[in-house]
């Protein structure tokens, strides 16, 4: 069933993600729960939002009990939207152009380095999803500050940034990649959770190579990939030229390896507007679960209207899923 949420909802919600005053947090997730439709269809959504209240709350006692209430934790960022990325690279490498160009977050930009003193986060519309975007300070000799591996360890994936006209990028790399090594992380474009053996978290990462153009920089992207493209997608882009911005987009998309599929009533049209997100490989009975465990429980099977059927077909619940999939489950 659609949510039909209201207009206001939307406006209010973009002014809650952006908040960060838990006081003035608290007060906007409590409009949103009180102007929200009460049906099955927002029924996770009132179950998320009171989970997101009940927390808050909590926050703001722990705050009090240590005299602070204006504390920040920098290791825990909310997670929005249907992936979080985390940027991080050397000083002046494009962290914050990227972040702020994407999201419109307002970030931290200027000549000189470290002027991203604490994480930004903003939300990067993708078609008809949006993905949480993370710019942070940077990583190098001077300063790193040392809440950035525990906000690479809970984010789905990262971005790491070099300047193509730095002279000094391959030194650059060669420290932000021992730095993470030396607390037992490596990126890598196809990742296990961890690797066992060798007591390390693999994360999936894309190095975004900036500024390439200027002189230069497709040959820096080259350089970069011959040292690096074994273990990282290498992606070359410009944003004060607008140079492969929306490739880009496409990438971070592709690489959070997640579907979007469509709930369709019997004998309505389907609701395009709010996909159901999962894991790419995963079923129509994984939908199911998304949505409600009893309707998982009571599947009997589905119809789809996407790739590699025809339109309307007849599955069982492990049929596998595609990006863009029409679904409409059957109990």
């Amino acid at each position: 069933m659609p949510a039909n949420l209201p207009p206001q909802y939307y406006e209010l919600e973009r002014e809650f993600k952006a908040e960060r005053d838990l006081h003035r947090k608290l007060e906007l997730a409590q409009e949103l729960l009180a102007i929200m439709p009460k049906h099955k269809g927002t029924d996770k959504l009132q179950a998320e939002m009171k989970a997101k209240i009940s927390k808050l709350n909590s926050q703001l006692q722990s705050s009090k009990k240590h005299g602070d209430a204006h504390h920040e934790d920098f290791t825990h960022i909310e997670r929005e939207g249907a992936g979080q990325v985390i940027i991080i690279g050397p000083p002046n490498s494009g962290k914050s152009s990227i972040v702020g160009l994407l999201t419109h977050a307002h970030t931290e930009m200027a000549p000189f380095p470290f002027s991203t003193r604490k994480p930004v986060a903003g939300m990067m519309p993708f078609e008809n999803i949006q993905i949480q975007l993370i710019d942070t300070p940077p990583i190098a000799p001077e300063l790193t500050e040392k809440y950035i591996p525990e906000l690479v360890r809970k984010a789905d994936m990262v971005v790491i940034t070099v300047d193509a006209t730095s002279p000094g990028n391959l030194e650059e790399m060669e420290y932000l990649f021992d730095f993470f090594r030396q607390r037992s992380f490596e990126f890598s474009k196809n990742p296990s959770t961890k690797n066992e053996i060798e007591n390390k978290w693999q994360k999936r990462g894309i190095m975004a190579v900036t500024h390439i153009d200027q002189p230069g920089g497709d040959g820096a992207v080259e350089v970069l990939r011959e040292f690096y493209g074994n273990r990282l997608s290498i992606f070359g882009l410009s944003v004060t030229a607008n140079l492969n911005v929306n490739e880009f987009k496409r990438a971070l998309f592709e690489s959070l390896e997640i579907i979007r599929v469509y709930c369709k009533q019997p004998g309505k049209e389907p609701d395009l507007q709010y996909p159901v997100l999962l894991p790419v490989g995963s079923n129509a009975a994984a939908m199911a679960l998304e949505i409600h465990k009893d309707l998982a429980h009571n599947l009997k099977f589905a119809k789809i209207w996407g790739k590699g059927v025809f339109d309307g077909q007849m599955v069982s619940g492990g049929h596998p899923l595609h990006d863009g999939d029409i679904v409409e489950l059957h109990i």
